[in-house]
C-alpha cells in the first residue's frame, strides 16, 4: 500500500483520499472516510498481504534461523525501542518472519520471539541451524535447541 511505503500517517491519508474523492466528483458527505476507517483498512490489508506472503512460502530445503536485536525508534514515536529481526535462508530462500517489538533484550525473550515466529511460519521440522549474536548466546541456545534439534 503505497501510504505505508511513504509513511503517510492515517489522518494524512484520510485528507489525500477525501481530496481524490472531490476531485473525481464524488459527494464526500456519502462517503466512509475517517481515520478510524482509514486505519482499520490499512490493518486489515496488511493482515491480507502478511497471509498471503506466507501462504506462498513454500520451501522444501534446510533452513537457518537468523536474528539478532536492534533498539531502534519505535513507529509510534521516537521512543527507542527493542526490535527483533527473525529471518530464515536457505538455498534459494530468504524469508523475513517477523520484527518483533520486544518488552526487553533477554535472551528468554528473544528465544520466545523466535520459538512463535518458527511455530507460527510452520517451518520447525526444516530448521537445521540458527545464527545470532553471540553476546546472549548460552541462554538462546539452552532454550532453542532442545525444541528443534
Amino acid at each position: 500500500m503505497t501510504v505505508d511505503r511513504t509513511k503517510v500517517s492515517d489522518r494524512e491519508a484520510t485528507m489525500v483520499i477525501t481530496e481524490t474523492a472531490k476531485s473525481l466528483g464524488q459527494n464526500v458527505n456519502e462517503l466512509a472516510i475517517n481515520r478510524s476507517t482509514v486505519r482499520t483498512n490499512r490493518l486489515e490489508f496488511r493482515q491480507k498481504r502478511a497471509a498471503v506472503i506466507k501462504e506462498k512460502f513454500q520451501c522444501n530445503v534446510p533452513l537457518v534461523v537468523h536474528w539478532d536485536g536492534k533498539l531502534i525508534k519505535d513507529l509510534n514515536g521516537n521512543e527507542k525501542v527493542d526490535r527483533l529481526p527473525v529471518l530464515v535462508t536457505g538455498k534459494n530462500v530468504s524469508q523475513l518472519l517477523t520484527v518483533a517489538k520486544l518488552e526487553s533484550g533477554t535472551g528468554p525473550a528473544q528465544a520466545a520471539v523466535v520459538f512463535e515466529a518458527i511455530e507460527d511460519w510452520e517451518i520447525g521440522n526444516r530448521v537445521q541451524a540458527m545464527c545470532f549474536d553471540t553476546t546472549i548466546a548460552p541462554t538462546l541456545v539452552d532454550l532453542l535447541v532442545p525444541v528443534f534439534f
